[in-house]
């Protein structure tokens, strides 16, 4: 600290300095030496903070300027563009850190002298800046300024939120942003420019350090640095505002952050421009809807299995969003995606979010639960026209969940109302998706259910009982004859109608492969389907993964023209799902699922909706980790139990090879995890690409856990 001190056997004018600095109306005031201090000190006067500095007309000219590309550096003008940004980012600091000498002289002197060493430093930065941009045909005041930094800082009131916001967030990214744009500048073959830059790379180092120092001296001792600065940070700040397009660790190191602070701003993914999403993951809203009102308590194997598999959530978010679990993955997990290409944003533990705006909520299904735990934050969404904010704040206005109406387009029997209302509205399609008398039929007791399962096997069928809410592979039964209506079996019949009011009875098809559909229901009443892909189940009909890449490849020759006969027709219907969804008032992610069977002669047939799944899904999961496939690879997804893979081995044995596609950084073969097999505590779910890898990984099949698509 000593060494970025003022000589202390000398007085300096610190006020007089600052007071040049922040009131000068010129660039010769605002550069003017730092001198000694007169025999006579005036008596301090009252201080206020200035709407804004004081400065020449030229530089009060505040607006927006486009940044130059990369591609325009070749152009002197372009990178005296660049230079003109930083100097304006100097220029800022030097004032700021001016105020803040006049706004606390009861500082401590050390850290005093260290800012107004500081300024000193940018000072040069200015000169250095202003006198390339001459050379490069720029003059400071070409472009509009933006005055971003003073209206954040202007009304800072300790100097530990001034370490925290200016130290440590804006000088911070600057470590990032003078190294980035040192190397492209001389790439370009501007080595003065890039000198420069590099100096003041070297010296912003010294300007953290000051910072880390005092926030250090500062903060609570009982929090770590990470947690203390991201409490300390106010909005609409967030801590991705203290990095830039590289990050530089080793310099952060230099300035004396800590390894955890390091690598905890580095997995940060935070916002600078749209508000964050807020993710939920609550994989028994079925059973909370049932419920009809909050405090649903899963078991432990189920809560879990929810554990296991909430950071899922992360691909399907954008990298402002905020992700709410119960328990936070291992940074060291996270860095491992981040380093492997995948998006990484923000995990919390609570819902003691800071943002003061939103853009949304997306829990994994709307429910009695999430409308509770959600209401708290409504005021915070930022509604545009247009966007599912506008739903999302119409839901929160709801007085509980009954009243939303959604409910219904969970259960079972909305689906099969719907299919049979389709088929008769298309004779045509009946050949290849079977009669409305082929759909499942409501009872709504007992003897219902018992007249509607013998009506089946009466005709040689055998028939399915489905619980209306109910995730797949769970809350079924299956009944070959007579004989299978046991007393047991009864019993459930009874108890799901005492706790759902209906049960849906259907034939027990001849499956030959499960077919998914995902879909966003927009607000125009329209669906954007996004791929159908096959998935896999075990027999017991639980969720064991999805087949990635061209579609169809698994399927036989055969049911591969069947597949290519039907898909115009299955289409439709998941457009005209799509709309019956958006007229009961629904929007957002939705998947539907399809069987192919054959019939009792050996024909092939396709249920085209088997369940409609009004939410996000797993298979849409898939989807979105196919994109970190290579282009042509066939791959599976893959949800196994944690016991059934030796997870040194199949590292050891097929590890992730990774290729540079178009669209990103892409797995050509091998096997990824796609959740940390170190903290699973009942399943791993991992993306299996090329032919070896498919091969090898069958025997980690053989039994799946309990999840639901």
């Amino acid at each position: 600290m000593n060494t970025r001190a003022l000589d202390r056997t000398r007085k300096f004018d610190l006020d007089g300095f600052a007071h040049r600095i922040l009131f000068g109306g010129t660039l010769a005031d605002k550069l003017a030496p730092l001198v000694e201090a007169a025999p006579v000190v005036a008596a301090p006067q009252p201080f206020e903070v200035p709407a804004f500095p004081c400065r020449p007309p030229e530089l009060c000219r505040i607006g927006a300027a486009e940044f130059p590309s990369i591609r325009q550096l070749h152009d002197p003008v372009a990178r005296g563009h660049i230079l003109h940004f930083f100097a304006n980012h100097e220029l800022l600091a030097m004032e700021l850190m001016a105020l803040v000498l006049l706004k606390f002289p009861d500082a401590p002197a050390d850290f005093r002298s260290g800012l107004a060493h500081t300024i000193q430093e940018e000072q040069s930065h200015l000169r250095l800046y202003l006198d390339r941009m001459q050379v490069l045909g720029v003059q400071f005041g070409d472009l509009p300024l933006s005055d971003y930094f003073w209206s954040i800082l202007r009304q800072v009131k300790s100097p530990l939120e001034f370490v925290t916001q200016m130290s440590l967030t804006f000088e911070q990214a600057n470590l990032d942003y003078s190294a980035y744009y040192r190397d492209v500048v001389a790439d370009a073959g501007d080595a003065e420019t890039a000198a420069i830059l590099d100096r003041v790379y070297r010296e912003e180092i010294g300007h953290v350090k000051h910072g880390v120092v005092w926030f250090n001296r500062w903060r609570d001792q009982a929090e770590s640095d990470w947690d203390a600065y991201k409490r300390l940070l106010p909005p609409p700040l967030t801590p991705r505002r203290a990095k830039g397009m590289l990050f530089d660790a080793a310099a952060r190191r230099q300035a004396g952050l800590s390894e955890a602070f390091i690598r905890g701003l580095e997995l940060h993914a935070g916002s600078k421009g749209r508000a964050p999403v807020v993710w939920f993951f609550n994989p028994s809203c079925d059973a909370e809807i049932v419920r009809n009102a909050p405090g649903y308590q899963p078991q432990r194997a189920v809560q879990d299995l929810a554990d296991d598999l909430a950071p899922l959530l992360m691909f399907l978010s954008h990298d402002p969003d905020i992700i709410h679990v119960r328990r936070r993955p291992r940074a060291e997990w996270l860095k491992h995606l981040a380093d492997s290409g995948f998006r990484v944003p923000e995990f919390v533990e609570d819902l003691d979010i800071r943002e003061p705006k939103l853009s949304g909520f997306e829990p994994w299904g709307w429910s009695p639960e999430v409308l509770e735990r959600f209401r708290p934050l409504a005021d915070r969404l930022v509604v545009r026209k247009d966007e599912r904010s506008m739903w999302h704040r119409a839901l929160l206005r709801h007085a509980d969940f009954a009243s939303t109406k959604l409910g219904d387009l969970f259960a079972k029997t909305w689906a099969a109302d719907f299919l049979r209302a389709w088929l008769e509205a298309h004779p045509e399609t009946q050949a290849v998706f079977g009669s409305p008398q082929s759909v499942g039929i409501t009872a709504a007791s007992a003897a219902q259910v018992e007249a509607c399962i013998a009506a089946l096997t009466a005709t040689g069928q055998r028939a399915v009982v489905k619980a209306p809410w109910g995730t797949a592979g769970n809350q079924i039964q299956r009944i070959a004859g007579p004989r299978d209506l046991t007393a047991p079996v009864q019993g459930w019949i009874r108890n799901q109608l005492a706790s759902q009011g209906r049960l849906l009875v259907e034939p027990w098809l001849d499956k030959q492969r499960d077919l998914s559909m995902q879909m966003e229901v927009r607000a125009n009443g329209e669906a954007k389907l996004l791929g159908a892909r096959e998935f896999l189940t075990d027999e017991r009909w639980h969720y064991r993964g999805a087949v990635l890449g061209r579609a169809s490849w698994r399927l036989t020759p055969e049911e591969n023209r069947f597949w290519n006969e039907v898909l115009p027709a299955w289409l439709d219907v998941g457009r005209d799902v799509g709309r019956a969804l958006a007229r009961a008032g629904y929007q957002g992610p939705a998947g539907i699922d399809a069987i192919l069977h054959r019939t009792p002669s050996g024909a092939l047939q396709l249920k085209p909706l088997g369940e409609l799944n009004p939410r996000w899904t797993l298979g849409r999961v898939a989807l979105e980790l196919e994109k970190h496939v290579a282009p042509g690879a066939r791959a599976v997804w893959s949800v196994v139990r944690k016991d059934s893979v030796d997870v040194a081995s199949v590292q050891q044995q097929h590890p992730a090879q990774f290729v540079d596609a178009a669209n990103g950084h892409r797995i050509e073969r091998g096997i990824f995890f796609t959740t940390d097999p170190q903290a699973a505590k009942r399943v791993l779910t991992a993306l299996v690409v090329g032919p070896a890898a498919l091969r090898d990984w069958q025997s980690a099949l053989i039994e799946s856990p309990r999840t639901s698509p």
